[in-house]
């Protein structure tokens, strides 16, 4: 992705992660929070524990500019509730309550809003989309589920170049037939990049 971005002319502005997760720390954590993590925990941030690239691209009058802002584990599983991002504290105690089972996974940058995953037993999990202001007064119960896995939803969003305002639609089940239609400023990513193509899941 980084290759192409530069190969196009675009600004890396930011590019960083954090040290890789290992299977001894993992281990800790699970026995301090009494719980087991999915298998692809280990294999997602012991490869990469988080990511914040941002990316800025300008080509006569189109001008672009896109993120991966992937947290890490640490703030995905414990920082995330520590700061209460995902809710206040004069929220409903059920809204609370509910959202207190996501974890976030990406933060989207430009305003408050956060893709979570939800974990389940059996080792299972969700994706689901967190906008602005959705989770109070009953919002929690109702939050968009994004139909990816993890595997999937990184292949997309880095497909995409992480342009800015993909996140907002990676739940409509429209997007994934029609992406152009559903967010026309693909239209410039393609004016940008000749050999785009939408990926597919």
């Amino acid at each position: 992705m980084v290759q192409k971005l530069e190969t196009a002319g675009a600004t890396i502005l930011k590019n960083e992660t954090d040290p890789i997760l290992t299977a001894g720390e993992l281990k800790i954590r699970e026995e301090s929070f009494q719980t087991t993590f999915p298998d692809w925990v280990l294999k997602l941030y012991g490869e990469q524990n988080g990511l914040l690239r941002r990316w800025e691209l300008k080509q006569n009058d189109i001008s672009l500019s896109g993120f991966i802002n992937l947290y890490s584990f640490e703030r995905m599983y414990i920082y995330s509730h520590e700061k209460q991002q995902l809710w206040e504290d004069w929220y409903k105690e059920e809204d609370i309550e509910r959202i207190k089972k996501h974890c976030i996974l990406e933060q989207i940058l430009g305003d408050d809003s956060y893709i979570t995953v939800k974990f389940l037993p059996e080792n299972k999990y969700e994706l689901y989309y967190v906008g602005e202001d959705y989770v109070n007064d009953g919002g929690s119960e109702d939050l968009p589920k994004i139909p990816l896995t993890i595997e999937q939803y990184i292949k997309v969003i880095t497909g995409y170049y992480g342009v800015y305002g993909i996140c907002h639609h990676l739940y409509k089940d429209e997007f994934y037939k029609n992406p152009f239609d559903v967010y026309p400023k693909l239209r410039e990513l393609e004016q940008m990049f000749p050999d785009f193509e939408p990926p597919t899941i």
